[in-house]
């Protein structure tokens, strides 16, 4: 399975803003994405963070390793620790200081809308569906597993409660086992 982790919304001047953000992303080896319409914003995300000086990331609280927050209500993991670096990249270039703001979203619908509405410059763990990939441009996967979980047609909803109380195989001492056994 391929985890999802950021993506930027998508500038009114894909040649500048949205090929920057494209190149780190594709550079750190990072899912990052363009999402909305070029008519939906007037200004670009690294014409927007040049301004504020502030690069917004959302993202779920509870999705560790990827994204979860510490005690001080922080961002925490891979996809914060990929955001950290996507945010001093982008201050590099623009040869100013950029600071990171986080805020929680709890579910992928809100992640899209936001990126769409142009209310978020970074998107983690928002999963892949041929629907958002109508508006949200898709680079290779971050943190690739190779879980993946084959059923007789009908007797599996997909949902992690579908699972409860079957049995399922895993290769022994795998990333599936450790994190299926908690």
């Amino acid at each position: 399975m391929g985890w999802d982790l950021c993506r930027s919304s998508r500038s009114s001047h894909p040649g500048r803003s949205g090929r920057w953000l494209g190149l780190a992303a594709v550079g750190l080896g990072l899912v990052v994405s363009a999402a909305a319409a070029p008519a939906a914003r007037a200004e670009g995300v690294l014409e927007r963070v040049a301004r504020s000086g502030q690069l917004r990331l959302i993202g779920p609280v509870d999705h560790p390793p990827l994204l979860s927050l510490d005690a001080q209500g922080r961002p925490q993991g891979y996809g914060a620790l990929v955001a950290e670096r996507i945010t001093a990249m982008v201050g590099q270039a623009l040869g100013k200081p950029v600071r990171l703001v986080y805020e929680p979203v709890s579910d992928s619908a809100s992640l899209s809308q936001r990126l769409g509405e142009g209310k978020a410059d970074l998107a983690c763990t928002l999963p892949f569906t041929w629907a958002r990939d109508e508006v949200v441009d898709f680079t290779m996967p971050l943190g690739v597993s190779g879980l993946r979980l084959l059923a007789p047609a009908g007797r599996f909803d997909g949902s992690p409660a579908g699972l409860a109380g079957r049995r399922i195989a895993v290769v022994k001492d795998s990333l599936a086992e450790t994190q299926l056994r908690g």
